[in-house]
């Protein structure tokens, strides 16, 4: 349990610290998809005007993150740190999530016997992710919350979905396909490239029905040839 808490809190600070010169930065670009949208400009939390910020707001196919930027206007009008500040936050929980996903392959039962080293490769892959140059455009330039919260969705129902498929209790399972379904569908209308995770899903199937399912005396003869 210690040791969880140090990863995560590693794996928080220094996100935190490598975005916290981004802070500052203005609207730019195509962030004028904030700032000259009347549907964005909420000044009250009503049923009808976050109605009216995912019927009209542009794009329309993504309603999810019309509704975070909204919000965003809501509680900070146009001063940028408030969008920042969420971009990053948005940023760590992707790598939390990813984190899960990570430790729940590597717990299982064939992957456990690659290493005592193990423990720590959901760490090291982790916050490479989260550090890597890669990912700046996505935390730093506002608009493309569209994307890290799209990513976001989509590994958390990608990790409910393995989680389910791995419970054995049926009533855990129901409420994980549901949770996997749910979080599918806020990644499908936060934008629209996360109509792959099925693809994924069945890439998953495919791993764990010939590979971690595979008959016993296959995994001898695995084993044997020093694969694992």
């Amino acid at each position: 349990m210690i040791r969880e808490v140090f990863f995560v809190s590693i794996l928080i600070l220094v996100t935190f610290i490598a975005y916290s010169n981004s802070f500052d930065g203005d609207f730019i670009f195509d962030d004028s998809n904030i700032y000259n949208s009347q549907y964005v400009q909420i000044d009250t939390l009503s049923i009808d005007q976050l109605v009216q910020v995912i019927k009209k707001m542009e794009p329309s196919t993504r309603p999810v993150a019309n509704l975070s930027f909204a919000l965003n206007y809501y509680f900070h009008k146009f001063d940028t740190k408030g969008y920042h500040y969420l971009n990053v936050l948005i940023h760590i929980a992707n790598g939390l999530v990813l984190y899960l996903l990570l430790k729940t392959m590597f717990a299982l039962p064939v992957v456990k016997r690659t290493g005592q080293y193990a423990a720590w490769v959901p760490l090291m892959v982790t916050l490479i992710w989260l550090v890597h140059p890669l990912q700046t455009q996505a935390v730093t330039y506002i608009i493309q919350r569209m994307t890290s919260l799209a990513a976001l969705f989509y590994i958390l129902s990608l990790l409910l979905y393995i989680k389910a498929r791995l419970s054995e209790n049926q009533d855990r399972k129901f409420f994980l396909y549901a949770g996997c379904l749910f979080s599918g569908l806020l990644a499908v209308g936060t934008k629209e490239n996360a109509v792959t995770l099925p693809f994924f899903i069945l890439l998953f199937e495919w791993f764990y029905t010939f590979i971690f399912e595979r008959p016993k005396t296959n995994q001898k003869v695995f084993h044997c040839c020093g694969y694992f």
